[in-house]
C-alpha cells in the first residue's frame, strides 16, 4: 500500500478530531475516484474495522462506518472480516446498528439467525437496520 494511504489511516487512528475528519475525507476521495486497488480497499477496510473499535467520538464512529460502507460499495468482491465488530457489538448500540448495515456486504448467510435476533430490539435504529440486513441476506 502506498505511503499516502498509510499516512491517511494513521491520521484516522491517531490524529486530532479535525485531522481524523480530514483524513476520512481524503480516504473517501480515493475510494470515490477508484484510486485504490482491491488489496488496498481490503487493507483499508480491515484497518478501519480495528480503528472504529477504539474510537470514542460518536461522529467519528459514524464517519468511519460510512467509509467502510463506501469501500464495500466501491468493490463488492472485497473480503473483510466483521468478526471483531460482531464480537463486541452487544456492548455498544452504535457499533451494533452500524455493523448490521455492513453484514449484507459479506454475503454470508451464516449471519441470518444472528440478524433475526435484533428485529425486535428496543432501539428502533437497531431493529430497522436488522430488517434491512435480513432483506439483503435472505435473497
Amino acid at each position: 500500500m502506498e505511503d499516502k494511504v498509510y499516512d491517511i489511516l494513521g491520521g484516522i487512528e491517531y490524529g486530532s478530531f479535525e485531522s481524523k475528519m480530514s483524513c476520512l475525507n481524503q480516504l473517501d476521495d480515493l475510494i470515490e475516484f477508484k484510486q485504490l486497488s482491491i488489496d488496498e480497499l481490503e487493507e483499508c477496510a480491515t484497518k478501519l474495522v480495528d480503528i472504529v473499535l477504539y474510537e470514542t467520538n460518536p461522529q467519528l464512529v459514524r464517519e468511519i462506518f460510512r467509509a467502510i460502507e463506501n469501500i464495500f460499495l466501491a468493490n463488492s468482491s472485497i473480503n473483510v472480516s466483521l468478526e471483531g465488530l460482531i464480537d463486541v457489538f452487544e456492548e455498544d448500540e452504535a457499533i451494533l446498528a452500524n455493523t448490521l448495515i455492513l453484514i449484507p456486504f459479506t454475503g454470508q448467510k451464516k449471519y441470518i439467525e444472528l440478524v433475526k435476533t435484533y428485529l425486535n430490539h428496543s432501539n428502533e435504529l437497531v431493529s430497522k437496520n436488522a430488517a434491512y440486513a435480513l432483506k439483503y441476506l435472505d435473497r
